[in-house]
């Protein structure tokens, strides 16, 4: 089975509770939908517990970019009580941006590792991809439907237009869309993202036209997945 979840936000016991409710096995996949970092209080255990998961693949939020763009700049000496001299004027802008934006209990757990886990973070980091392409055999009510496509993203794609190749969008086109109840991509795929929470008002997976949003919000603490085969939806909190 293939699933899709967004924005786990440090959360490792709801990331671990979903996947016991799912009974996720290494034959199924899981796409990760960004900022999977920030905010909650385990980001870094989740990276590691995502990293020994082959089967589970990430894509890149706009959280995650922040955190690749600063700690490949930062010494590998650099702690807290050092953190404002190691940082150089070039990566202090986005240094601070990072902490407003949630990341402290982050680079807080990232400084206290060793030498390897930091590289190992890092490599795992620059892994991340900005979409991905699928397409899944999909089955409603008994009935076989064919394949259907995904394109799978963190936040939309701004600047969309329908004969605009996935490869022609930079990055922060990828990082930076919010989309609205009434947004409108592809005829041709539905494009499932997270990264704006609540679209339809309430904490659950919202589908608009051709797209769907996986994000529920952390601030009740919920996470929504879905599962691409049938539609069912799967909620912890």
């Amino acid at each position: 089975m293939t699933y899709v979840i967004s924005n786990l936000h440090g959360r490792l016991t709801l990331w671990q509770k979903l996947l016991s409710l799912i009974r996720f096995q290494e034959t199924d996949m899981m796409f990760v939908l960004g900022d999977t970092i920030d905010i909650g209080p385990q980001s870094v255990p989740l990276l590691f517990d995502m990293m020994e998961r082959t089967n589970v693949y990430p894509i890149l939020g706009d959280h995650e970019c922040n955190m690749l763009m600063c700690i490949r700049k930062l010494p590998m000496d650099t702690t807290m009580a050092n953190l404002p001299q190691k940082t150089g004027k070039e990566v202090l802008p986005m240094l601070r941006l990072w902490l407003r934006n949630g990341g402290r209990s982050t680079i807080e757990q990232y400084l206290v590792l060793d030498e390897e886990e930091k590289e190992q973070i890092l490599d795992y980091l620059q892994e991340f991809t900005l979409y991905e392409d699928i397409s899944i055999p999909c089955v409603r009510g008994g009935e076989e439907l064919g394949e259907r496509r995904f394109v799978l993203t963190h936040s939309g794609l701004k600047g969309f237009a329908p004969d605009r190749e996935l490869e022609d969008y930079q990055l922060d086109e990828f990082l930076s869309d919010a989309p609205t109840a009434s947004s409108r991509y592809f005829e041709d795929r539905t494009l499932i993202v997270g990264h704006t929470p609540k679209l339809g008002g309430e904490e659950k997976i919202f589908h608009g036209t051709g797209f769907i949003d996986v994000y529920c919000g952390e601030s009740g603490g919920k996470l929504g997945c879905l599962r691409l085969e049938d539609g069912r939806e799967f909620y912890v909190q």
